[in-house]
């Protein structure tokens, strides 16, 4: 003869309003718990785009430093100049162009400095305003030009539009950058007679998208690698020569500013990298 057992029901002892009490503290402490991981992972995104910043200028540190030293040739050229003049002659009218030759040089050597300052400054929460891509593109080049030249690669610009975006403007040339730096290093595996070319293309399209293409006629992306190009470290650079972050770094600038990039590329022919972004689209604060 078999036995039943009699569950006694459990008796719950909290009334209905403390275990709502109970269930809105852990909400709170889940919700505090969220908003620290999401302010650790700004941060995060704030030094990781700093550290590429000046990853970058290291790259053309040597460029730089060679722009520097012309002016600076030039100047000492002419201060001796001057010296001679004074001492041999009282032209003041030969020593006022050579003061000129003097000036001109200082502004030039001014301009590559404030370029570097501003480049390295940690500044990613910068206001969001209107923006002309085409100032953002001739910025973002400056400090390329030199490395570019010396390498014997010819930048073309393609820009039949003026085009007006809102965006981060420190962001924004870091993007151009990034895809020009890259175009650059992609040419180290070049060892044939063919002109190296990166060309920088502008144009709106459907009235309210503005399209940037930066291409290069190097040797391409791999197949196997091109539908993860934009994910973090994955590089066609050699050994300790790229981190694989920069592609990502972009593609998140990209989104953030309500932007799409992707990636054309035929390995031997070159690569081409499509960014849309909206024409003078105020940045929505998300929470």
């Amino acid at each position: 003869m078999s036995t039943r057992k009699i569950v006694q029901p459990i008796e719950i002892k909290e009334k209905p309003e403390d275990l709502l009490m109970l269930a809105s503290a852990e909400n709170i402490q889940l919700k505090s718990a969220l908003d620290k991981s999401k302010d650790e992972l700004r941060l995060l995104k704030a030094q990781l785009f700093h550290a590429d910043k000046l990853a970058t200028l290291g790259t053309i540190g040597a460029s730089v430093a060679h722009e520097l030293n012309n002016p600076l040739t030039i100047i000492s050229a002419e201060a001796d100049e001057i010296l001679e003049v004074i001492q041999t002659s009282e032209n003041l009218v030969e020593i006022g162009e050579y003061a000129k030759i003097i000036k001109k040089n200082v502004r030039r050597m001014a301009s590559l400095i404030s370029r570097m300052c501003q480049h390295s400054r940690n500044d990613v929460e910068m206001a969001w305003r209107k923006l002309d891509f085409v100032d953002i593109i001739n910025d973002a080049i400056f400090l390329l030009r030199p490395q570019l030249k010396s390498l014997n690669i010819r930048l073309k610009l393609n820009i039949v539009q003026q085009a007006k975006i809102w965006g981060n403007r420190d962001k924004l040339e870091s993007v151009v950058q990034n895809l020009v730096a890259n175009a650059r290093d992609a040419f180290e595996e070049i060892h044939d007679n063919r002109e190296k070319v990166i060309t920088i293309s502008v144009i709106i399209i459907q009235s309210n998208v503005v399209v940037l293409e930066i291409s290069d006629n190097a040797l391409g992306v791999p197949k196997g690698m091109q539908t993860r190009i934009f994910e973090p470290f994955v590089t066609t650079k050699n050994v300790n020569k790229g981190t694989g972050l920069g592609l990502a770094i972009v593609s998140d600038i990209v989104q953030e500013h309500g932007g799409k990039i992707n990636m054309q590329s035929e390995p031997g022919a070159g690569a081409k990298f499509i960014l849309q972004f909206p024409l003078e689209r105020r940045k929505v604060e998300t929470g």
